[in-house]
């Protein structure tokens, strides 16, 4: 089927003859490999990927959609409907934004430098998609639904510490940096080099040209509120997305790609690599494979299309707007499933060239890779049409990045922004990072590979924060059986970030086998992520209530609890909150005539209630001067203009630490009252 061939790139950083070896070759022995043998390959290894990618997301999905248990109650978009954040839009509209604010050069630069590492990509990738990245998006989109539209951030505060909470604060803003950064690198090579034909170097005026502009777009975007105009034709863009990655799919069974088995060789050459000097290498996917550290490498690399921390950001925006809880299987899960299909997608286009020598197997040449694919599958006009969205799509990705950036220091720092100039004075030192970065990039050898594996850790590790919320929110919820489902990516991950910052450059720089220690030790825990104190009292209640459920089981003849507690002598009542401090559990064993120890149901009542306990003894006890309000969704705004500052807000009749805020500010006083009535 295909014929030796040698081919002189000309756009390559260093001048490379690359031919393609064969069965026929005189200087290399026979080798079985059908890709060497001159046959079609069925790409079978290709197609159990996908198999597994769609049958999985269909079996684990509904599973995790059981576990959630989505109800229908009213919706956000409903209770707090505004017509601006909080508007009810149909599920498919929800499900096509969604995968246009996840989706931008991730599915596609990073399954394309993954598959470097052989067929076993089109494994992990939806394994890890459907196990991972898939239920990640779900239950953070799902959990900021339940909580009332809560963004991330807000998540984070409420199921974890303050530390953790600060400290994920500033990764947040760590991790936009590198999204602008990554997002105008990659957009401006692919436009340099695939429509415009120049070279794409560093010491080309033309690249910074392109890069200008770009910076130019993002420094109006970032300043002034243009993103409603680019929403606008958003749908189109999402088009060219799915324009390309389907005709790719369709375009590797149609040419006969030679893609790689698993159970293929893969010590076979695959490229004969002449240098200038004259000194000949062959690339293999054993040997990048073997010395490329798969672990952590590859799950680094492939920083969509398996999981990706930043989509809980994008996830909560979506949960302000859904009609019901049961859009969510289709909006969060599967349209990650879909990111998936079109990183394999991506994945066997680049193998594809790799295998017939129309590109040099290389991660720092990604960016050019994705003009190869596209002009070679899609032909030149679909090619460009493909390209044109693959350029657009990160850029209108980039700018909301560094606006979010804005925003966020703006806050944390306290900084006004009321004004243009303010702002563009407050932008300006990011763009100067920004800038900074991608010199360091364009001028390195291996700078886009480095920007893009540390934009992919910070990326994955931002995935961390939301699994350790999930497991606390699941603990809280009474499904602390299911805790695992969060919890064997978030270790896994764990491993992989921890190792992988433990031997980087920009990181601690401790030789790999250190590393891997470091990380297996990690692996465990999540030690440097989690605090594990603050999970110890949600996994004693789940381990308190399995223990009386099983004694129960051993007590046939008694079916509840006030059943065992007649036979008793005397019940030691150790409960708090409703039921337990409030009179009823009181009530209930007097009535039965079994001696209990603590107050009775008459004082427990009463010291439950904290306005009636105030009224009680006031002129006997001083305590601090309070007010009994009734907070609705109609009176929050007004009771947040004129309440008093500062000021406690806790709930008349719930344990002595429920719903316990300090609010200092208006914002901090809406806060709390949202949450009295969610409580």
């Amino acid at each position: 089927m295909y014929t030796p061939q040698r081919l002189r790139c000309n756009l390559f950083t260093q001048c490379y003859n690359l031919s393609m070896i064969f069965r026929d070759d005189p200087d290399v022995p026979e080798r079985e490999n059908p890709l060497y043998k001159g046959e079609c390959v069925f790409v079978t290894t290709f197609i159990i990927g996908l198999v597994i990618l769609l049958g999985g997301a269909a079996l684990y999905g509904r599973f995790c959609e059981k576990v959630f248990g989505p109800d229908d109650r009213k919706t956000p978009a409903y209770t707090k409907q505004d017509g601006v954040d909080y508007v009810p839009m149909r599920g498919w509209k929800n499900s096509l934004i969604n995968l246009l604010n996840i989706a931008g050069t991730g599915p596609i630069l990073g399954p394309i430098q993954g598959i470097l590492f052989g067929p076993i990509a089109f494994l992990t990738i939806p394994i890890g998609n459907v196990i991972g990245g898939a239920m990640h998006d779900y239950f953070s989109g799902m959990i900021c639904l339940r909580d009332g539209g809560t963004q991330m951030p807000e998540m984070i505060r409420r199921y974890s510490t303050k530390g953790i909470y600060k400290f994920y604060n500033v990764f947040v803003c760590v991790l936009l940096l590198l999204v602008g950064a990554v997002f105008i690198y990659t957009p401006g090579d692919i436009a340099a080099t695939q429509v415009f034909g120049f070279d794409g170097k560093a010491t080309s005026v033309s690249t910074w040209v392109i890069y200008g502009v770009i910076f130019l777009y993002y420094l109006i975007a970032t300043v002034f509120p243009i993103d409603a105009i680019i929403g606008k034709i958003y749908p189109i863009f999402g088009g060219i997305l799915l324009f390309s990655a389907v005709g790719i799919f369709i375009g590797i069974f149609v040419t006969g790609m030679p893609l790689m088995n698993i159970w293929d060789s893969w010590a076979a050459p695959v490229l004969s690599l002449t240098g200038a000097d004259g000194t000949v290498g062959t690339f293999t996917y054993a040997d990048y494979f073997a010395n490329g550290h798969f672990l952590p490498i590859f799950f680094v690399t492939v920083a969509c299309g398996i999981l990706s921390g930043f989509h809980s950001t994008q996830t909560a925006i979506i949960s302000r707007t859904m009609k019901s809880e049961r859009q969510g299987r289709n909006t969060f899960y599967n349209m990650m499933v879909l990111e998936g299909f079109i990183a394999m997608v991506w994945a066997a286009g680049a193998m594809g060239v790799y295998n017939l020598a129309l590109q040099e197997p290389k991660a720092a040449l990604a960016t050019g890779t994705v003009g190869v694919v596209c002009k070679y599958l899609l032909g030149h006009v679909g090619g460009v049409i493909a390209l044109i969205g693959v350029i657009v799509l990160p850029i209108t990705s980039g700018d909301t990045a560094l606006r979010a950036l804005r925003l966020s220091l703006s806050e944390t720092l306290h900084i006004d922004q009321s004004t243009n100039g303010k702002r563009i004075k407050l932008a300006l030192p990011i763009f100067a990072l920004v800038i900074a970065i991608l010199v360091f990039a364009k001028t390195n050898n291996d700078g886009f590979m480095i920007l893009w594996r540390y934009f992919a850790w910070a990326n994955q590790t931002l995935s961390l924060f939301a699994f350790l919320c999930i497991t606390a929110w699941m603990f809280e919820n009474g499904k602390g059986k299911w805790a695992w489902i969060p919890m064997i990516p978030g270790c896994f991950y764990a491993f992989i970030c921890v190792t992988y910052i433990a031997n980087a450059h920009i990181g601690f720089n401790i030789p790999w086998t250190i590393a891997y220690i470091i990380g297996e030790w990690d692996f465990m825990g999540l030690r440097f992520f989690v605090n594990p104190a603050a999970l110890i009292p949600r996994v004693d209640t789940e381990m308190l209530a399995q223990l009386a459920i099983s004694r129960l089981k051993e007590h046939p003849g008694h079916t509840r609890v006030l059943d065992l507690c007649a036979g008793a002598d005397v019940v030691y009542l150790a409960l708090h909150g409703a039921c337990g401090e409030d009179g009823r559990i009181q009530a209930a064993l007097d009535l039965l005539g079994v001696p209990y120890t603590g107050s009775g149901y008459l004082g427990s009542a009463i010291a439950m209630d904290k306005d009636m306990t105030k009224q009680l003894v006031a002129g006997k006890v001083t305590t601090p001067k309070w007010q009994t309000v009734t907070v609705t969704e109609e009176n929050v705004d007004a009771l947040t203009a004129e309440t008093q500052l500062p000021v406690v807000v806790k709930p008349i009749a719930s344990g002595s630490s429920i719903g316990v805020f300090i609010a200092k500010t208006r914002q901090e006083l809406r806060r709390a009252l949202e949450e009295s009535i969610r409580l």
